[in-house]
């Protein structure tokens, strides 16, 4: 007997969370931005690479910060038209041939070859429409961005032009952007 009361007991405390849970109301949390709005973000990566290449070790310490500005360009019912503006990049590395520094926001530094791929990005947008979750519908620009980028190097025509073309289709496609904008 006393079992069955302790099942009972049981399973109306059970049955009273059960009811208390579905009682409860769900928050839809939604953005409310408006037209013309600006949001700047700097992000920043720290990242320690060791590899072994032909037997010879290879350490490399990079610290690159990126500064975005994201920009209501229109709201409509479903969401948000914005753009995506790079407005700053700063590269520090250390790698077996030595050490490098670039920040685009110092006029008195020259990026090199590893900094020159993100100080290109400096100026160059691209647009994206969201949901008022913020979850992006669709992605525009990415090849005005691209010829951008590429304007930027003054590669003449030739392989060369090809190959970094593609390339940068590869990086910074309609669904590479989407994840990119995701982790913002």
């Amino acid at each position: 007997m006393k079992s069955t009361i302790t099942v009972i007991a049981g399973l109306f405390a059970a049955s009273m969370a059960l009811n208390s849970v579905s009682a409860q109301k769900s928050a839809r949390l939604e953005f409310d931005l408006k037209k013309g709005e600006e949001y700047n973000l700097l992000q920043t990566s720290d990242q320690e690479i060791r590899q072994t290449v032909m037997g010879m070790e290879q350490n490399i310490e990079q610290h690159i910060t990126l500064g975005y500005s994201l920009t209501v360009e229109d709201v409509s019912g479903k969401g948000y038209e914005m753009r995506n503006t790079y407005d700053r990049v700063s590269v520090d590395q250390k790698t077996p041939q030595g050490s490098s520094s670039c920040d685009s926001s110092d006029p008195n530094t020259e990026p090199d070859a590893i900094a020159k791929l993100f100080a290109a990005q400096v100026g160059k947008s691209f647009g994206y429409e969201m949901n008022k979750r913020g979850e992006v519908l669709s992605v525009s620009g990415t090849e005005e961005f691209i010829d951008g980028i590429i304007a930027y190097y003054e590669i003449p025509e030739g392989a060369q032009l090809e190959e970094m073309k593609k390339t940068l289709a590869d990086q910074f496609n309609d669904e590479t952007m989407t994840k990119q904008i995701a982790q913002l």
